[in-house]
């Protein structure tokens, strides 16, 4: 099904509608109140599909992510399937004209949910509040017992977040405590943004995966040993340094299309940005079966050279022997610029001189 003016990302929301509502029938946008109200002739999408608009009361739509997370958050075996969309516009108040107090709009995310803004744009729909998943705690202790390692299937597209608290720990961040099939795309968040719930204990995660999104105005924080996978996105900060950390196979391409040398530096004198860095107070840290490559080309480049100095940067006061089976390599065979050294200034480069040859590190330092 083609939407003008949403592409492709509208025809991957229509499939799981279809999934969601069994309707394949055509697009409407519809305001709801309490449930899908369909017009004469217009499609039902089922009560389990709901489209919120500015205009409805806020109360009114608080009261039905409430309603569908009371039911979704141990739903894990359930059959229950729910979509909550919004049309383009702002939710929740950072500052109530009449109290003076933030009246945010906060939506709990369960099992099985779908929370997506309907926008050409991801800032077309503004939540003055969180989109969150917390940890479950479970028993015997339910103040001791609390993790997201089975915080699975939801997904969180397409809007922007500002973060807005109306106070405690639980509103100090953007929550996204998950594990597996949780992913983030197409979002923006101005404010902190946590992928795990330091709220309660032991607070553990696993991972998850994040797309063309961006996060300002503070940083990602996330659990010691969370293994996110981050593409396209622009990020302020990440405090996982590593210290104590391992990673076990790692995969990188550089980006294909920098507009220059000058504009794709990560500091004065050092070309590009390395495909994986450990922060320099990391004291230990140890890496297994890591590669990154490169394919800049005339088509993309317009013939300039762009070189990355190191596809990898680590503190040089790590164990010997921290860092294992290193690679980099230059993909095209008419290409220019390429990847310098393969970690700290260590490794041979691969560029157009030696292009589709692996250039490894066996161990470092």
């Amino acid at each position: 099904m083609k939407i003008r003016g949403l592409g492709r990302w509208v025809e991957d929301v229509l499939g799981s509608f279809a999934k969601i509502s069994g309707l394949a029938g055509a697009f409407l946008v519809l305001a709801l109140s309490g449930g899908v109200a369909a017009a004469s002739g217009q499609p039902d999408f089922g009560p389990n599909v709901f489209i919120f608009s500015p205009d409805m009361p806020q109360s009114e739509i608080q009261a039905i992510v409430n309603t569908v997370a009371n039911q979704q958050v141990s739903n894990q075996f359930g059959t229950q399937r729910y979509a909550l969309l919004f049309k383009p516009g702002t939710y929740g108040l950072k500052k109530d004209p009449q109290t003076g107090k933030p009246n945010p709009l906060t939506v709990p995310v369960g099992y099985y949910t779908m929370v997506a803004g309907l926008g050409q744009s991801p800032n077309d729909v503004v939540i003055n509040g969180a989109v969150n998943a917390y940890d479950q705690c479970f028993p015997p202790s339910n103040n001791n017992n609390c993790t997201a390692l089975v915080n699975f299937w939801r997904s969180l597209s397409n809007l922007s977040i500002n973060l807005t608290s109306s106070g405690g720990c639980n509103g100090a961040a953007e929550f996204w405590a998950v594990s597996q099939a949780a992913p983030i795309r197409r979002v923006h968040v101005v404010g902190l943004t946590t992928l795990f719930d330091f709220c309660d204990n032991p607070h553990f995660a696993s991972g998850g995966f994040i797309a063309d999104s961006q996060f300002d105005s503070s940083t990602i924080i996330n659990g010691s040993q969370q293994q996110f996978i981050v593409r396209n996105s622009k990020i302020d900060g990440w405090t996982n340094g590593g210290n104590g950390g391992t990673d076990v196979f790692f995969q990188n391409e550089m980006p294909y299309d920098p507009p220059s040398q000058d504009a794709w530096m990560e500091a004065p004198g050092v070309d590009g940005y390395a495909a994986f860095k450990v922060a320099d107070n990391v004291t230990s840290f140890s890496g297994y079966g890591m590669g990154s490559y490169s394919f800049f080309n005339h088509i993309f480049n317009q013939d300039m050279d762009i070189f990355a100095a190191n596809a990898f940067e680590v503190p040089t006061t790590l164990s010997p022997g921290s860092m294992h089976d290193l690679l980099t390599i230059f993909l095209s065979t008419s290409g220019t610029g390429g990847i310098q050294h393969v970690i700290n200034g260590t490794g041979g480069s691969s560029t157009i001189a030696n292009p589709d040859t692996p250039v490894t590190v066996v161990s470092y330092p």
